[in-house]
């Protein structure tokens, strides 16, 4: 296993003391052993750190003006609910010790504090940290080869559908069926990371399928290449996820079908922008690929 440290952990230690000396004894311990630390001098300014950076572990005195390291604690935990805190004091009242344990307080460092101690909890929690984050990378691996195998299965289905589709197709059964699977497809991308253009082509595809349906808009050759060349891109997206590769810009095309459905499309011109949109993307695959790039309009 990969040990943690700067190189493999880039979240940081939240070190929050009034005392500017134990802040700096605190950060200087934290930097020796290999990580980042970001320090606030109370409870309140740390709830302001805690939304601008990410951290694995939280080093908190007790007693602090303006806001205390347990109402901190307990104001993390609304957001950060499995965030570890370990909290620093001198004030190891019983009263405290429970409460503190129902807020989920990982452990108590006393002062003046064992370097020993401080260190021992950072680097568990740091190794438990590591731990998480190798075990979430292999989840979404295995999301995305699922995800990468249904939106194939998906996408070869959408294009036959629409490919059988025709200016005067109204069928509502089929709109609902070619509706579901454009809705499936953005709801599962919607949990890949870097999917983000994938997600927004098929959430404005899936508005053109709802105005199609619902007789606000109305099926046109146009509007027919336009959703072929969306489906084209779509499949680009699904294989470029599976290279890891960065996706293509889908704003062109989503921009086509926007138009469609607020009623702001230009006879002609339309097909040739979406035509411009679906050879674009297909430059970036091999040159065997690039005879089918035309896009026709039924």
């Amino acid at each position: 296993m990969s040990q943690p440290g700067k190189n493999t952990l880039h979240e940081s230690v939240l070190i929050i003391d009034d005392e500017p000396s134990l802040r700096e004894l605190l950060s200087e311990l934290v930097t020796s052993l290999g990580y980042r630390c970001v320090c606030a001098e109370n409870g309140s300014e740390a709830l302001t750190k805690l939304r601008e950076d990410t951290f694995f572990l939280v080093l908190t005195d007790y007693k602090m003006p303006v806001m205390d390291g347990l109402e901190f604690a307990k104001r993390a935990r609304e957001t950060n609910p499995l965030l570890p805190i370990a909290m620093l004091t001198g004030y190891g009242e019983k009263s405290l010790v429970i409460e503190a344990m129902r807020t989920g307080i990982l452990d108590f460092i006393d002062k003046p504090f064992d370097f020993n101690q401080v260190t021992n909890i950072v680097k568990k929690v740091a190794e438990n940290r590591l731990i998480d984050i190798e075990r979430e990378a292999r989840e979404l691996e295995d999301l995305k080869s699922i995800f990468i195998e249904e939106a194939q299965g998906v996408l070869t289905e959408l294009e036959g559908l629409i490919s059988g589709m025709d200016e005067s197709s109204t069928d509502i059964n089929q709109l609902n069926l070619i509706y579901r699977k454009v809705h499936t497809l953005k709801g599962s991308a919607g949990t890949i990371p870097n999917a983000a253009n994938l997600v927004k082509l098929a959430h404005v595809f899936e508005s053109s399928l709802t105005g199609l349906k619902e007789d606000k808009i109305h099926m046109s050759g146009e509007l027919h290449g336009a959703m072929m060349a969306a489906v084209d891109t779509l499949t680009s997206c699904v294989q470029r996820l599976s290279a890891n590769e960065d996706l293509p810009d889908t704003s062109h095309l989503q921009k086509i079908l926007n138009d469609f459905n607020i009623g702001k499309t230009k006879v002609g011109a339309v097909a040739a922008n979406a035509t411009q949109a679906r050879a674009t993307d297909n430059k970036s695959q091999s040159k065997s690929e690039s005879a089918d790039d035309g896009l026709v309009v039924s």
